[in-house]
């Protein structure tokens, strides 16, 4: 059986170890020592990265009470070994956050965690209950408290005995020894990973989202030097916006309001002008017993909708009025008179001009994947 040296000490990066077998597969060689600080996926986290020897660990995994460590190449006798340090914290700092929300939580609310995965972006954990937004600002305070205090982390093996008197949180069944990470006052959790030794040096907790999941809740969390990071983007983002609104950062949430209302009257304003000039150019139109075919430049459905409207009497049998080009096709809609069924031109458009359209007796609408030369042709002939 593997000694757990991270169960020791989880600031152990470098440390002397022996290899008792080394075999190669498909995917690497299964290096297995007789003492390492790689800490192993296990319990929803990445396992840790880094030297054997002169070769690369590329993943470390659990078999019973093996580690097993797959590098890029042969080890063999007294190897050095040495792990990522700073992936290693990081971890560390995530997995401890995660141990004083769901303590938190577990104690206000009685939640259980019932799902965590500790990424390489965020750290993901769902409760089997919901909680409001109020709810989960009082939780994050509460964990940055808990921060500020610098508490001390602790792992250890009770005793069978000292088991049963402990009241902690499992998320699973667990056989065999059974190690409790304590924080004092705020969580008591069986747990396998290693953790930051006080509380403080995770620095700070920061929830970026949370959603409804399952009857619960999901939340996203970054802690330390992830939670600078993302402040960090998000200031820059926020800088550039309050720039392009010519205000502080503190108040581009309430410029933004103002300047998306302004936006929204402006479409408002131009789309009233569009429909006024749209209808001024209809009433421009001289009536012909012939049929009505314009090609408009960047019209929507509705202002093709409202053009074949007001054009309504000018025409023998047929209106058409599109819009669009070439390479991309065009959209459209047609009325017809009254001796006209317009259920029928579509018909005869999906088959002649490849159209997808569909509508009522008096009018229709869809696209064309045709050349203008071609659409001109067909109206032509009917």
């Amino acid at each position: 059986m593997t000694e757990k040296l991270y169960d020791k000490n989880a600031y152990i990066f470098e440390f002397e170890a022996r290899v008792l077998d080394c075999t190669e597969t498909e995917h690497g060689f299964e290096t297995v020592l007789d003492r390492t600080a790689f800490f192993p996926e296990e319990g929803g986290q990445d396992c840790d990265s880094g030297t054997i020897g002169d070769v690369r660990v590329k993943h470390v995994s659990l078999r019973g009470g093996q580690i097993v460590h797959l590098t890029d190449g042969s080890v063999s006798g007294q190897v050095h070994c040495m792990i990522d340090g700073s992936s290693r914290l990081d971890r560390m700092q995530q997995h401890t956050g995660e141990h004083i929300v769901c303590g938190i939580v577990h104690r206000l609310y009685g939640y259980e965690n019932v799902g965590f995965h500790l990424g390489s972006d965020d750290t993901t954990f769902d409760f089997d209950g919901p909680l409001t937004k109020a709810q989960l600002d009082e939780v994050e305070t509460l964990a940055n408290s808990a921060v500020q205090q610098n508490l001390p982390v602790r792992g250890f093996y009770p005793s069978a005995g000292e088991l049963e008197t402990l009241d902690y949180r499992s998320k699973k069944e667990i056989d065999g020894d059974i190690r409790i990470v304590e924080i004092e006052g705020v969580d008591r959790c069986a747990c396998c990973a290693p953790h930051v030794a006080r509380t403080g040096e995770i620095g700070l907790i920061k929830f970026t989202d949370s959603m409804a999941y399952k009857g619960g809740i999901r939340i996203h969390m970054l802690c330390g030097m992830r939670a600078l990071r993302d402040y960090a983007v998000k200031q820059k983002n926020l800088e550039l916006i309050a720039a392009e609104l010519s205000c502080k950062p503190t108040n581009a949430a309430q410029f933004f309001k103002k300047f998306t209302a302004d936006t929204q009257l402006l479409k408002q304003n131009v789309s009233e002008l569009k429909r006024q000039l749209t209808l001024l150019r209809c009433a421009a139109v001289e009536k012909t017993d012939k049929n009505i075919i314009l090609f408009e430049d960047n019209t929507d459905t509705g202002a093709l909708r409202l053009t074949v409207n007001a054009l309504d009497g000018k025409y023998g049998k047929i209106c058409a009025v599109l819009s669009g080009n070439d390479g991309d096709g065009y959209s459209f809609a047609a009325a017809g008179a009254d001796s006209c069924d317009m259920r029928e031109l579509a018909k005869a458009m999906r088959e002649k001009l490849s159209a997808r359209c569909g509508g009522s007796e008096k009018m229709i609408q869809g696209s064309i994947h045709a050349e203008r030369s071609e659409i001109e042709s067909f109206f032509a002939k009917l």
